[in-house]
């Protein structure tokens, strides 16, 4: 497993302090403006509903009104969903003539590379968090509109079916169906599926690494006469963001330590209950750490955050991919917490989502940024 070296603000040494902040009894990163207050809702409480949808309606109308920066344009496609239902999909992609501008952090690669394989462009399934309740929200938005500019490759965000109305296995059936889309119409969406990159941040990091599980059975079967295989292309690899890996999360210390921090632990059990209200816990690729054999999957960036409950099982997670012969880099960010990278625009968080882009960039076009 490759541990990588803290991310540090603009001017920071290594080992700078942190100082206290925004959560109660914690100290942060200076740069860092501290979690938003919608993290501390009780999102299983149902006497919040109203106001829980209220909240819905509100981030659905500024994912309407996303306004992408230059060389990005968004637009939107419909997934048919096993169930007969559809589901809707942004899609995030460079502007077919834009000029690549020399940002000083990356050169792609990725016109050239299409040119040489006669294959399409790399491209992002993105599976969004939001404890399952939320609907996408701006700052994933941003965020792959920043993915789509940097490395030059389309960036899906599923609007799959969240909490209460659709519990477990809905919402990761329904991202399982747009990985089966982006497959099936390759060659349609001019993208290579060969390389396509896995990404979730917290509930999406449940969704993003069951479907790496998922898809290495997959691959398994492939090989089987008469197996009912959906998907014939392995994930170039995953990033998985602050996840939610684990039912249990009581049992890792961070859990204890951080209870009251950006992502409370009583909403992480909250979150669960409703979640595998109507599954087994056990039922495969639902709670990734519960699988027993992590081996065979694909490359895997996993990035948890200091002050966070989740800390502990996102490191867990990476030291057991590693000792089953998984290609593993561990990024810790100290000083730092749950949904830190809302605040996009902030120094420390673009050097923390260029190094991310660092990582994107070397296992899809072999090419580090300089």
């Amino acid at each position: 497993m490759c541990v990588l070296a803290d991310v540090n603000g603009p001017g920071e040494s290594a080992g700078a302090k942190h100082v206290r902040g925004g959560m109660p009894g914690r100290g942060y990163r200076r740069e860092l403006k501290g979690p938003g207050k919608w993290t501390g809702l009780d999102f299983g409480n149902p006497k919040l509903v109203p106001a829980l949808r209220v909240m819905i309606q509100t981030l659905q109308r500024q994912n309407r009104e996303f306004a992408p920066p230059s060389g990005v344009v968004v637009r939107t496609v419909k997934i048919s969903l096993r169930d007969g239902q559809e589901m809707e999909c942004f899609v995030f992609e460079p502007e077919e003539n834009e000029t690549r501008k020399e940002t000083g952090c990356f050169v792609s690669g990725a016109e050239e590379t299409e040119k040489e394989t006669g294959k399409g462009t790399p491209a992002m399934l993105y599976c969004h968090g939001g404890g399952f309740f939320l609907p996408i929200q701006l700052m994933m938005m941003q965020l792959a509109a920043r993915y789509t500019l940097e490395l030059k490759m389309k960036v899906f965000l599923p609007e799959y079916r969240f909490l209460p109305e659709h519990p477990a296995p809905v919402p990761l059936w329904d991202c399982q169906d747009a990985w089966c889309f982006l497959e099936m119409h390759a060659r349609s969406l001019r993208i290579d599926p060969d390389r396509i990159l896995l990404y979730g941040e917290s509930a999406g990091g449940t969704l993003a690494a069951g479907i790496a599980l998922w898809a290495r059975e997959q691959k398994k079967c492939s090989a089987r006469a008469g197996s009912d295989v959906k998907s014939n292309h392995f994930p170039a690899g995953q990033m998985l963001v602050y996840p939610a890996l684990d039912n249990r999360c009581g049992r890792y210390p961070s859990a204890r330590t951080y209870s009251e921090a950006a992502w409370p632990l009583k909403n992480n059990l909250a979150m669960w209950r409703e979640y595998l209200k109507a599954v087994s816990a056990d039922e495969e690729f639902l709670v990734p750490m519960r699988t027993a054999d992590v081996g065979g999957l694909p490359k895997t960036y996993i990035e948890p955050q200091e002050m966070d409950i989740l800390h502990d099982e996102a490191a867990t997670y990476a030291r057991r991919l590693t000792e089953a012969g998984v290609d593993v880099t561990l990024r810790e960010i100290s000083g730092s917490y749950h949904g830190f990278d809302a605040d996009v625009d902030n120094p420390f968080v673009q050097e923390v989502v260029r190094q991310r882009i660092a990582w994107m960039s070397e296992t899809l076009y072999s090419k580090r940024i300089k």
